[in-house]
């Protein structure tokens, strides 16, 4: 067993075609096993396990959508120690979840040799210790979560209103010259965050690259990851990867490789003869024997099509949504493909994490469609204005840009930037007032009052950094937050010299190491840069519509 190989290639422009060709083998993998415990059961249920079995596909979890009324971003069957399943024999049995955590059997310290993971026989979310016995804390990880639930779903909305680029809409790596300049943000930067927030501080799996994927999660959000994906493709289709000189190298790529769309996808083997999939072969996950009910594009035309997705898109993401649901649909294994006109329906949703049943129909999925596009959560814009936005059809949207060093061998691994925004009548909170944290309390710095987001640099322990300067970027959406400080009436409006003076008295972050650190806000962090940017932005007029984004400028503060 081998550290998991997560992270091989980081902030350049194979993280999408990547992580689904990797997600796609482990989703081969578990396939076999589907088919073999289905044949297990007793001839009299072969017929009703074996289709079901046939149409198994990897769930996604959602972490962008608003959770179910009463529940976190992160769900109970994910979070929950124990899980409930029919046996072969008809009996229903109380097994560990496993969802919950892997357990290694056995523990190779010679394949993981660094602490904590040569002592860890289990994975762990927000571990309460480095030692053998510590503990799970997945309430940490659900406080977390809820407190940047609004930062994801503005990320993601914004990606898909105003990234029109392959290579910036993907990768997180910060060019140099400009080229990306204002357009901080990408889907791998947003995949960081949720990374960093479901591992935490105490290098829990998922917060360290090397080690992330052993956490079973790690594939639900990478399946997420690839919806996001297949969802702004369908949207944005004259783009794809250009070609790109790599910062720095990995297993399979030396710095300063020019990689294109026919690039090899190395480790992973399209056909045993040793050819490697491309960016080029991984466009469509059609090509996996899957799709979404997001993309239903049977049977309509191109622009009914584009359509019906920005329509999805705004019910799930857009300023003023309710938790509706979203399910991925399957579709045979590859070469074990079933007709489109041979499925069934019948795939759930669990507690905000998409299980697929069966594969779904086209009338089925043509359904989930009308009754999205009929949605009350769509996009309203007097339910905007209601919130605190303008009532002019144009208003000013305002980011903060992050721009950090992928590996830092001063902070030791995996970090969080803590963003906090206070009114004049409130007491900022900044690095001042927050102390350092213990295991058992490490997420206070994302529930302290006027926090409105949390990024997290997403690296491996400081033993296997990868050396050099590599920069990334991302960013935390400013203006949710400026909105409710209109609503309360602390801030005027949304205009920029309004919102300047504002932001220079009540804007603060702060850095926190993956021992729960709090840095002093005295402490220069190496490579890291903050900078807020502002675009005029004209309202949609309907809900197949997106907002249109004028240029983004600087916002000097």
């Amino acid at each position: 067993m081998a550290p998991a190989i997560s992270g091989s290639l980081r902030g350049k422009s194979y993280f999408s075609e990547r992580q689904t060709t990797f997600t796609d083998n482990s989703q081969q993998l578990l396939y076999d096993h589907v088919q073999d415990i289905a044949s297990k059961f007793p001839a009299s249920q072969q017929d009703v396990n074996t289709a079901a079995a046939s149409t198994f596909r990897i769930p996604y979890w959602d972490w962008a959508k608003v959770p179910p009324a009463g529940q976190t971003v992160l769900p109970p069957s994910i979070s929950s120690t124990t899980a409930q399943v029919t046996r072969p024999n008809g009996t229903i049995q109380t097994i560990r979840n496993p969802l919950y955590s892997y357990v290694f059997h056995p523990l190779n310290t010679t394949d993981l040799p660094e602490e904590p993971f040569n002592v860890w026989h289990v994975t762990y979310r927000w571990p309460t210790s480095q030692a053998s016995n510590a503990v799970s804390q997945n309430s940490e990880a659900a406080s977390a979560l809820n407190s940047s639930s609004s930062s994801f779903r503005s990320r993601l909305y914004n990606l898909f209103t105003n990234y029109d680029m392959f290579n910036n809409f993907s990768n997180e790596a910060w060019i140099p010259d400009g080229g990306q300049y204002p357009k901080y943000d990408s889907v791998e930067s947003i995949h960081d965050q949720v990374h960093g927030l479901i591992g935490g501080s105490g290098n829990g799996n998922m917060a360290i690259i090397p080690y992330s994927a052993f956490d079973p999660i790690f594939f639900l959000h990478h399946a997420m990851v690839d919806r996001v994906w297949a969802m702004w493709s369908a949207l944005w289709t004259d783009t794809y990867v250009d070609p790109e000189t790599q910062q720095y190298g990995t297993y399979t790529v030396t710095a300063g490789d020019t990689l294109d769309v026919n690039s090899p996808l190395t480790p992973f083997f399209y056909e045993t003869n040793g050819n490697f999939w491309t960016s080029a072969d991984v466009r469509n996950p059609k090509t996996f024997g899957y799709t979404y009910p997001d993309l239903v594009d049977w049977n309509v035309s191109n622009s009914v099509y584009q359509a019906n997705v920005r329509t999805i898109i705004n019910t799930l993401y857009g300023p003023n949504t309710t938790a509706t649901s979203g399910k991925r649909t399957g579709r045979g294994g590859r070469a074990r493909a079933v007709k489109r006109d041979q499925g069934q329906d019948g795939e759930e949703e669990t507690d905000g994490v998409v299980v697929e049943a069966a594969s779904v129909s086209e009338k089925r999925c043509h359904k989930q469609h009308d009754e999205a596009i009929e949605s009350d959560a769509a996009v309203d814009v007097k339910g905007a204005e209601a919130a605190g936005q303008p009532q002019a059809q144009t208003y000013n949207e305002y980011i903060a840009n992050i721009r950090a060093l992928k590996h830092s061998p001063s902070l030791g691994g995996s970090y969080f930037i803590h963003f906090y925004l206070s009114s004049p009548s409130s007491s900022p909170v900044s690095s001042a007032n927050l102390t350092s944290t213990s295991p058992t309390n490490a997420s206070a710095p994302f529930t302290a009052p006027d926090h409105i987001g949390t990024h997290a640099v997403f690296s491996g322990l400081s033993s296997t950094a990868i050396s050099g300067a590599a920069y990334i970027t991302g960013t935390i959406p400013l203006t949710p937050a400026l909105r409710t400080h209109v609503a309360s009436g602390a801030l005027a409006s949304l205009d920029p010299d309004v919102v300047r003076p504002f932001l220079r008295s009540g804007f603060d972050w702060t850095v926190q190491l993956h021992n729960g650190t709090i840095l002093p806000s005295t402490y220069a962090v190496e490579g890291l840069e903050i900078s807020v940017v502002t675009a005029s932005v004209s309202h949609a007029l309907a809900v197949d519509e997106f907002p249109v984004w004028g240029d983004l400028v600087a916002l000097e503060l």
